[in-house]
């Protein structure tokens, strides 16, 4: 309601002009220029709070090749972290393309136009996005969401490219935080037939898409390199535990 009154409001003030905003690029700018103003200072805010309090706090970064079964280890994964007090926020990524129906793609991304996106990577706003070679649409994460998290102290779970990884580290490292631990976790499988039969079999991709994540295998794998954990996925319960027991190892590091 609020949102629809500033909207409405700044229509009114624009008409005598000519000009009128849709009401997507209306929450993009309101949320740039003036909610994130806010969530910032308030990070900082509780940063400080959280430095006296000695608190710490994990980032995890899962990664692996297509149809691996990252989601469902995630989602194991939350569930188990739970059961011990630790509750893990899911940040999501930006994307230009159009929804799918499945509820997985609310939940992994926010949907943007891509001159928003454009945008977003003129004002070096992004730590982290790829362009799909096929369909040309932009993938990405905000680089305020990432810091807003880690001053917050939250337990936060990404599920990018290894690119992620190396920025994020650099971002740590240049500001020299050392309240977040970062896990990393590709996660290898038992067969790359077993993960191409996988891909073949989903309905929610155009052929094209398929074949391109198809050929995409071998390259991903050898991107395993850059995560300190390397996991067989047989089953996804089971890694889920071996995440949970690394994550708690290094939640009791000094360093």
């Amino acid at each position: 309601m609020f949102f629809k009154y500033c909207f409405n409001a700044l229509n009114r003030i624009l008409s005598p002009i000519g000009l009128k905003l849709p009401f997507d690029s209306f929450l993009y700018y309101f949320d740039r220029y003036f909610v994130s103003k806010i969530k910032n200072r308030f990070a900082k805010f509780a940063d400080k709070i959280n430095n006296k309090l000695n608190r710490k706090s994990v980032f995890i970064v899962l990664s692996g090749p297509p149809a691996i079964g990252k989601n469902t280890v995630e989602h194991f994964l939350i569930n188990e972290l739970k059961n011990v007090g630790i509750n893990l926020n899911h940040i999501k990524s930006y994307t230009t393309r159009e929804k799918r129906l499945d509820n997985l793609d609310k939940y992994n991304y926010n949907f943007i136009k891509i001159n928003q996106f454009k945008n977003k990577i003129k004002n070096k706003e992004m730590l982290e996005y790829v362009i799909n070679k096929n369909n040309g649409q932009y993938y990405g994460f905000d680089i305020n969401d990432i810091k807003n998290a880690i001053m917050f102290r939250m337990n936060c779970i990404v599920v990018p490219t290894y690119n992620f990884l190396i920025n994020l580290e650099k971002l740590i490292k240049k500001n020299k935080i050392n309240h977040c631990k970062v896990v990393s976790v590709y996660l290898i499988p038992p067969s790359i037939d077993v993960i191409k039969e996988r891909i073949k079999n989903r309905s929610t991709e155009s052929k094209a898409e398929i074949k391109r994540r198809i050929a995409s295998v071998n390259e991903d794998i050898k991107t395993a390199k850059y995560y300190k954990y390397k996991i067989v996925n047989h089953e996804s319960f089971k890694t889920a535990i071996m995440i949970k027991d690394l994550v708690l190892k290094e939640l009791k590091k000094k360093k």
